[in-house]
């Protein structure tokens, strides 16, 4: 009979046990170095954590879900871009796809190796199929960054673009079907310094620099570089602190956790 019993209780902690274990493997957290505190390091921190991290969540590999909150965070505001008719602007747009792909620095002809080895139709297409998606351009004029190729630059502003893709309001209400929790926002654009008319990507920026031009956004009328990899597993958080875009921050989902 104490036999028994005490198979019974041993049972019934396993059962407990298994279901506290389970909760807590659906508590997925995000990591952040202990030297990365800066205030809006803190910030992002602490709202990524504030949010129900499942393991179903965790695992879609798709960063959508984390740009979003991490997009919609108080205290962030957009910068003023100035919307442009892609379609008046058809030439601008196919050449920063051409410099985008194939690299800055194959581009202005700095090294023959090319970034991607897309063939020219390859690219055309690529063209037609943004124009047909909708493509977004915006214009903002200011001073992004203090250093390119290896040099800092002149004073005054300089010309921003971004080129986005639309975020159907059918991608936008799954999201938010799946996860009522979870906010849901545009994704971000790719961002490209430009000549002043327009006419073409700025010749200054190395393939090293254009890859550290991430999506702006202003917190406390300062400008940030935020980044969220394709996966949702990772959140970097940059500023220019006087020689280009540096890391402030690298916050990571705890992808080991058990």
């Amino acid at each position: 009979m104490k036999q028994q019993k005490f198979s019974f209780s041993f049972a019934i902690f396993a059962i407990l046990l298994g279901v506290a274990g389970t909760a807590r493997a659906e508590q997925w957290k995000w990591l952040i170095g202990q030297e990365d505190h800066y205030p809006v390091c803190e910030h992002i921190y602490q709202r990524l954590n504030a949010f129900h991290w499942t393991q179903e969540l965790a695992s879609a590999d798709d960063g959508f879900y984390v740009w979003s909150v991490v997009a919609s965070a108080p205290g962030w505001t957009q910068p003023p871009w100035r919307s442009l008719d892609p379609w008046e602007h058809q030439e601008p747009v196919r050449e920063l796809i051409r410099y985008k792909e194939l690299g800055a620095d194959f581009y202005f002809g700095r090294t023959d190796r090319p970034y991607r080895n897309y063939t020219e139709e390859q690219l055309q297409q690529y063209f037609r199929n943004s124009m047909k998606s909708g493509v977004q351009l915006g214009v903002w004029r200011t001073h992004l960054v203090n250093w390119l190729n290896k040099k800092p630059t002149a004073p005054g502003d300089q010309t921003v673009v971004e080129i986005s893709s639309p975020t159907s309001k059918e991608e936008l209400a799954d999201l938010h079907a799946k996860y009522p929790h979870m906010p849901a926002v545009a994704r971000p654009g790719q961002i490209f310094l430009v000549k002043d008319d327009l006419s073409g990507p700025d010749p200054r920026p190395t393939t090293h620099d254009v890859s550290r031009l991430r999506t702006p956004l202003l917190f406390g009328g300062e400008t940030y570089f935020v980044t969220v990899d394709t996966t949702g597993h990772d959140v970097e958080i940059g500023q220019d602190l006087g020689h280009g875009p540096t890391q402030l921050c690298d916050i990571e989902l705890d992808v080991n956790h058990e």
